[in-house]
């Protein structure tokens, strides 16, 4: 039988743990450093008298490394969007030029399979066209996306 079990309470330092653990800050992603943990998503939390605060040094390379990977992340999806854009800016080409056809045999032949074959031709053309219109739109929320963080690097001091 345990401790907290024969006595029918929990040890102090139980107490402590499971109050850290319990906060929205759990003491393992903020290492339990005793009773007065820092958390700085809960207000007026403190440091423990013996832990030492980080330098001021250290925050922007932190900073730093985390606009990098943001940016390589969002380079990424640039590229990518990039790639489907080509894909669907060729098979827009092809779908038009499918649908300008069968609209003419449409016009000659004048019969209802061929009006529905025209019909149905242009209406692939217009949902890629929209599809191509939301990569479009989409390449350039990324790019303001990248812009803005390439501006946050330039403006943060570079790690000496």
């Amino acid at each position: 039988a345990s401790h907290s079990s024969m006595w029918g309470r929990s040890s102090v330092s139980t107490y402590r743990r499971t109050l850290a653990r319990s906060s929205s800050c759990s003491g393992v992603k903020i290492g339990w450093v005793g009773m007065f943990a820092f958390c700085p998503h809960r207000v007026g939390s403190t440091l423990d008298p013996g832990e030492s605060q980080t330098s001021a040094r250290t925050l922007p390379t932190v900073s730093r490394a985390s606009i990098e990977r943001r940016l390589l992340d969002v380079s990424e999806r640039v590229k990518q969007t990039n790639a489907e854009l080509a894909v669907a800016a060729e098979q827009l080409g092809f779908l038009t030029d499918a649908a300008e056809d069968a609209r003419l045999r449409a016009i000659v032949a004048e019969t209802p399979m061929e009006v529905a074959t025209a019909n149905e031709a242009q209406r692939h053309a217009d949902a890629l066209r929209s599809q191509r219109d939301v990569l479009v739109q989409r390449l350039a929320a990324l790019r303001a996306e990248q812009d803005e963080l390439l501006d946050r690097l330039t403006a943060e001091p570079a790690p000496r």
